[in-house]
């Protein structure tokens, strides 16, 4: 008899979720520490993203957008969509893979140090490098992409600003950022900031800390000032809320068992950047 075949197409693969789709994002991640892999559209990256303990949904892996000046983003794919000043960012600045760093601070300076991640190892040896303390292979480091180096920004590249200097008064939150749509710069207190997702999480620093641990995995990246400070020994999470013209409120912790969401550090100092969901 004849034999009947059916063809049947290979079914395509599943279209990624984007960052700027947080309705899709939140829909999925429904429990304290449910997790998932998302795409920046704006360059095609992936990271990952978590439901943690204060009830919002994180990025578990350092910003690592590189700027491009004269590129125009949008409230469409930046988090401009509550900007006092424009819903739309053309920077001046592109992000330097140079050692060169100009120090402004007003200028929308950033630096990329290429496809690093941190290697775990916590140091007491405040002049760490990035050549000593980083390895380029995910695979080679405990947290895996989770502990990313990103790209280091000054306050004003993190705040999508040309010019941040305007922002000058105590406490003031800029509601404008370098995350992508439909995600926000962490304040420093209250919801969606980083002294509301540090207690329920009840994180601690230091050699016997978990700061650096799942499910934060927040990085021990140090600052760049033309050259790598720290890296191993301390950390500085950019917020957004000024402290005064040049100084503005930080995520720090340290090696010494230090960690406050009410820190404050200079704008022309180059930090990670991590995202909260709106």
């Amino acid at each position: 008899g004849k034999v009947k075949y059916t063809l049947v197409h290979p079914s395509s693969a599943p279209t990624p979720t984007l960052m700027q789709d947080t309705t899709a994002i939140k829909s999925q991640l429904t429990n304290i520490g449910d997790s998932m892999q998302v795409i920046d559209q704006r360059d095609s990256k992936a990271y990952w993203v978590s439901k943690l303990a204060d009830d919002n949904i994180w990025m578990t892996q350092d910003l690592d957008l590189d700027i491009v000046a004269g590129k125009t983003y949008t409230s469409k794919d930046t988090d401009l969509e509550y900007s006092s000043i424009s819903t739309s960012w053309t920077p001046t600045m592109s992000t330097t893979t140079m050692s060169s760093w100009v120090s402004s601070n007003s200028d929308p300076e950033s630096y990329n140090p290429g496809n690093l991640y941190w290697n775990g190892s916590l140091t007491s040896d405040w002049s760490g490098t990035l050549e000593n303390m980083t390895v380029t292979s995910a695979s080679e480091t405990p947290g895996k992409n989770h502990y990313s180096i990103g790209n280091y920004y000054n306050w004003t590249a993190a705040v999508a600003m040309n010019d941040s200097s305007s922002f000058s008064s105590d406490g003031e939150d800029v509601n404008q950022s370098i995350c992508p749509a439909g995600w926000r710069l962490p304040t420093s207190d209250g919801n969606k900031s980083y002294g509301n997702m540090i207690y329920p999480q009840n994180l601690t620093s230091g050699p016997n800390g978990n700061v650096q641990k799942i499910p934060v995995y927040l990085v021990y990246t140090g600052s760049w000032k033309g050259y790598s400070d720290s890296v191993g020994g301390s950390a500085m999470y950019w917020t957004s809320r000024t402290k005064r013209s040049d100084v503005s409120y930080i995520l720090a912790f340290s090696i010494n068992g230090y960690l406050s969401s009410s820190a404050w550090g200079g704008r022309n100092t180059g930090n990670p950047v991590r995202c909260v969901a709106r």
